[in-house]
């Protein structure tokens, strides 16, 4: 995970904690120290391997002639299954924005994109 996309999950992640609307462990309020928690955790946290881009591409365009290739959200998912908003309708709406948000991101260049849709025909 990169600085920008770190950055943009503590944006959305404060304002929750905040309100209490977040159950993972509080950030830091200083936001270059809570970047660095969340890209630290993000190589640490997990005990599996997780592969990289390259890892990942490269048997699929070994074994595939390549059709569709496209980014899709997936840091949103993260926040998602720690929100705890009580207001079901507040939580959707606001679930809604930051995919939204995500895929606008995505688009621009905005943050580094983690999850793809590869599509092709057997080689």
């Amino acid at each position: 995970m990169d600085e920008k996309t770190a950055a943009w999950l503590y944006q959305i992640r404060k304002p929750l904690e905040l309100q209490d609307w977040y159950s993972s462990p509080y950030l830091p309020d200083d936001p270059s120290k809570a970047v660095d928690l969340i890209m630290h955790k993000a190589v640490t946290g997990r005990k599996q391997h997780i592969n990289t881009f390259e890892e990942m591409i490269r048997p699929l365009k070994r074994l595939f002639h390549q059709e569709t290739f496209s980014w899709h959200p997936y840091y949103f998912w993260d926040v998602l299954s720690d929100m705890r908003i009580p207001n079901p309708r507040i939580k959707e709406r606001l679930a809604t924005i930051v995919k939204k948000l995500e895929e606008f991101l995505l688009g621009t260049g905005g943050i580094e994109p983690a999850l793809f849709l590869y599509k092709g025909k057997k080689a």
